[in-house]
């Protein structure tokens, strides 16, 4: 048994661990979840060496796949990639801007482990010296809910190393396949720390502005699941935020637009956003009290998007504009 381990080990390096390998020098799984896998395959390997399931005439590589075929019918998570695994994984693919193959159907993903990976995403950043500044929503369209087929928005975090300051540049090697969305911005008064209704608002939010987020799949050609793009931050990436004006009773039938070297390349309305921007400020507090989190003073909230996304090109100057409450834009190089 050891020396088949060992001759496994040796030529399918990133296919096969033993127990010893998985529990000593794999640091993207738990200690628990390593040692019962290896235990799971140990047994898998005697059973099939008594049984002569394993011969000399087999190839190297016949046994292997002889080996994970019965350890995944014992070790129903054999194979199955760790949220932790996953987290590195995209947390690598945002840093080095190099995409990743979708997971979500590959481990079966839940909606929750879906937002365990994105905790975790924040978790990284906040390591390496990253401040929570806010929060992000997606499908605030009721269109966009329906052909994704779900009844809920979705939600990610925002720091302050996503954030553009208006009139300055980023580079287009940050990103993999970015796009832009015109939005608006609300602030956070004080603190939200249970659901808000509408008529709360002006005790909630002290300012609004217009806003363009960078959304920026991490996933090979920007496909993906709804529990994948969850997992990636809901593929927020980078926001920009303009001038920030005191609220208004009213942010229904404003034009809000998008403009690619000043051309027009998106027209939108803002009640596009849930037919009521303020709307997404009630429903992010519902979603952060559920999930047992703080809207905190002064962080950010992004409304959700009140056009299609936008390719974003190099050496193209992006803007947003709000009717009657300025613009806000900056540079890729």
């Amino acid at each position: 048994k050891r020396k088949l381990e060992l001759e496994l080990e040796e030529n399918f390096p990133r296919d096969y661990s033993s127990k010893y390998s998985l529990v000593t020098f794999n640091e993207d799984i738990g200690y628990h979840e390593a040692k019962t896998r290896g235990r799971a395959q140990d047994k898998v390997i005697l059973n099939l060496l008594k049984n002569g399931l394993l011969t000399e005439k087999q190839s190297l590589k016949e046994k292997l796949a002889v080996i994970n075929k019965y350890t995944k019918l014992k070790y129903r998570n054999f194979g199955r990639k760790s949220l932790s695994e996953i987290g590195n994984i995209l947390h690598h693919a945002a840093f080095s801007a190099k995409p990743v193959l979708q997971m979500a159907g590959e481990v079966n993903m839940t909606l929750k482990e879906a937002y365990d990976i994105q905790k975790l995403l924040l978790e990284k950043r906040i390591e390496a010296g990253e401040k929570l500044t806010g929060y992000k929503l997606g499908f605030t369209s009721k269109a966009k809910m329906k052909q994704m087929n779900v009844n809920d928005l979705i939600w990610g975090f925002l720091t302050d190393a996503m954030e553009i300051k208006s009139g300055s540049e980023t580079s287009f090697s940050k990103y993999i396949h970015p796009r832009a969305e015109p939005e608006i911005a609300f602030r956070v008064k004080k603190d939200i720390t249970s659901k808000i209704e509408l008529s709360q608002i002006p005790e909630f939010i002290d300012s609004f502005a217009v806003a363009i987020e960078i959304i920026d799949s991490r996933y090979q050609n920007f496909k993906f699941s709804l529990e994948d793009v969850i997992a990636d931050n809901c593929s927020s990436t980078g926001y920009c935020i303009g001038q920030w004006y005191p609220p208004v009773e009213n942010l229904n039938d404003l034009e809000l637009n998008l403009l690619f070297d000043d051309e027009v390349v998106q027209e939108g309305k803002t009640e596009a956003i849930l037919d009521n921007p303020y709307e997404s400020v009630v429903e992010l507090s519902r979603l952060a009290t559920e999930s047992g989190l703080t809207l905190k003073k002064g962080q950010v909230i992004l409304a959700g998007a009140a056009t299609a996304a936008e390719w974003i090109k190099p050496g193209s100057t992006i803007k947003a504009t709000l009717n009657g409450y300025g613009e806000v834009a900056f540079k890729v190089e």
